[in-house]
């Protein structure tokens, strides 16, 4: 019979950090290892994965639930769940060092089903926008840096491929979930809708706080970055719980500038793929696939670039996915026919895919102190909130400066390239801050 996971105690975080001496430093990695794979795969695909549907109910609000609401007042449910999918990082990040997995499974799986139950009930949009947008955007936050967190722990020695395997499931959520909601829209109804994804949440979720763990931490090494710490009553040293002395160090802060400027522009073509296509004679049902088409090569990106970090850099890697990022938006604008613009958006989700995924396993790279690692990705992560909030907005105030009748799509293809450009520009910057050599492998 098959057991479960161990997880890791209160005390394990805060207290007595020993150098960590199980099979997974002698080369054997431990099943509990596999099992956090698995409950990290879920617990992405329940989170950043199911954000990739949000196109679907996007569509069905503007036609039949609030036909009377503005498509850009529906667009803002969207982009605020999306920027605290990514803004809470910057607590739960710090959160999962301290106390480990299990509670914040625990809050994710619950918090998730309970606002799943609480939007079925929604029928107006300010409803809409504070359990859909607020609530829900929240409670999937605790899905991502955590259980990243873990699996690159347990795999210490193969930390971006682990990393890689878990951030699949937000492709194929991106591909699986439209799907599903499209379904079940036509044939039960919203409310249903909502309970019957809560009800599929609540039993993955469940099954992932069952196995995610993480292994004992190892003694602490020095930080990229000196730590600030102060002594508690009993003369022990006590961290404080963000790791904001990190952005001292050049390539860290470099790193998370890059991101910043590449994510204002990684929306254009992932939101408006589909009506960028009609303008050039995408069909009905090409305009309805495009999204998934996109999300499925973007499997492609998030399974492979994150696994060759140890062979060419987490940064050198990140800098040649913003770069073909920024080359197919600027390519975008000399495409005319479908077959251009679905070509542009499939190789896209190949760049994007890797965009998005390389963060952790790049600041694993740079980070040595691994019991700060949560910390460390979160803050990268919760700096994409703004851009991603900001960013499609700003794509649709620059398509409509060409008018209702004739969207600029060109000027967004090159607000889009510009944006990934300054990425570029910072993560080089990054590279070269942490070796001169342009042949180095960082």
């Amino acid at each position: 019979m098959i057991s479960r996971p161990s997880n890791e105690t209160k005390e394990s975080f805060n207290v007595g950090i020993e150098e960590e001496e199980n099979d997974n430093s002698q080369g054997q990695i431990p099943k509990e290892a596999y099992y956090s794979l698995i409950g990290g795969w879920l617990s992405v695909f329940c989170g950043f994965g199911f954000i990739n549907a949000f196109g679907v109910f996007q569509a069905y609000y503007e036609t039949s639930y609030l036909p009377q609401t503005s498509v850009s007042s529906i667009a803002w449910i969207g982009s605020v769940q999306t920027f605290f999918l990514f803004a809470s990082n910057l607590v739960t990040g710090p959160l999962v060092d301290r106390f480990g997995p299990t509670p914040i499974s625990f809050f994710y799986a619950t918090s998730v089903a309970v606002t799943c139950m609480i939007v079925s009930l929604c029928t107006r949009y300010w409803q809409l926008l504070l359990a859909q947008g607020f609530m829900l955007g929240i409670s999937l936050s605790a899905g991502y840096v955590p259980p990243l967190t873990c699996a690159m722990r347990w795999f210490k020695n193969r930390y971006p491929m682990a990393a890689a395997i878990v951030l699949t499931a937000s492709s194929i959520g991106g591909v699986v979930w439209p799907l599903i909601v499209r379904h079940l829209l036509e044939s039960v109804g919203f409310g249903w809708t909502w309970r019957i994804i809560g009800f599929i949440d609540l039993v993955l979720l469940s099954l992932a706080v069952w196995l995610l763990s993480a292994p004992p931490l190892e003694e602490r090494q020095s930080p990229v970055v000196a730590t600030s710490t102060k002594d508690d009553h009993n003369g022990q040293q006590k961290r404080s719980l963000f790791y904001l002395e990190l952005l001292k160090d050049k390539p860290y802060l470099f790193l998370v500038l890059a991101n910043l400027c590449a994510y204002f522009g990684l929306s254009y073509i992932l939101f408006y793929l589909p009506t960028w296509g009609a303008s050039v004679g995408f069909s009905d049902t090409l305009q309805a696939y495009s999204v998934s088409i996109l999300n499925a090569t973007s499997f492609v990106g998030r399974l492979v670039l994150p696994s060759v970090i140890q062979k060419f850099g987490g940064l050198n890697t990140t800098l040649a996915s913003m770069f073909a990022a920024a080359v197919l938006n600027l390519a975008g604008i000399a495409a005319h026919s479908s077959a251009g613009v679905l070509m542009v958006g499939a190789f896209y989700g190949i760049a994007m895919g890797g965009v998005a995924s390389l963060q952790p396993p790049t600041v694993a790279s740079l980070v040595t102190d691994r019991t700060r690692l949560g910390a460390a990705a979160g803050q990268l992560i919760s700096a994409c909130a703004i851009p991603s909030l900001l960013g499609p907005p700003v794509c649709g105030w620059i398509m409509a400066s060409g008018g209702l009748d004739r969207p600029n799509y060109k000027a967004a293809n090159a607000y889009a390239g510009g944006c990934y450009t300054l990425g570029v520009i910072f993560a080089l910057l990054a590279k070269l801050s942490k070796d001169r050599s342009l042949t180095a492998a960082v």
